[in-house]
């Protein structure tokens, strides 16, 4: 095609469009993270039963939920931003690839968290 456009592209004024719902979606995740933390931090202070352990699994766990969270904002983001498909496609591959680390990285940190959880549990241990 010879055109300076493709079919796939996306108006100036949507991306800006876009750019400002992103930044809405943003700031209202930032607040259910915040309520969020909150709501963490009663339990940890109701539930001593598992004791520092469980409290820093729960406090990890909503840390990695905000972080899938704000990869997948900013995958959003950048789709919109891209000007050509083959664009669109390397973001994605990226993102994939990002994504699919991370989640290997936290379900290896996970699982060794709750191995010890469970040793202490067995142990009639507190998990410290």
């Amino acid at each position: 095609m010879t055109s300076e456009t493709t079919p796939f592209q996306i108006p100036a004024e949507m991306k800006a469009y876009a750019d400002r719902t992103f930044d809405q979606a943003h700031k209202a995740f930032g607040v259910f993270v915040a309520r969020a933390e909150e709501a963490v931090g009663k339990a940890d202070e109701s539930a001593k039963v598992m004791g520092d352990r469980g409290a820093d699994a729960n406090r990890r766990l909503l840390a990695f939920t905000e972080e899938n969270v704000n990869a997948a904002l900013e995958l959003a983001r950048a789709l919109v931003r891209a000007d050509t498909v083959e664009e669109m496609m390397r973001v994605q591959s990226e993102f994939a690839t990002r994504r699919l680390e991370a989640m290997s990285s936290r379900a290896k940190e996970l699982g060794a968290e709750i191995g010890r959880l469970a040793g202490a549990a067995a142990g009639g241990g507190t998990g410290r």
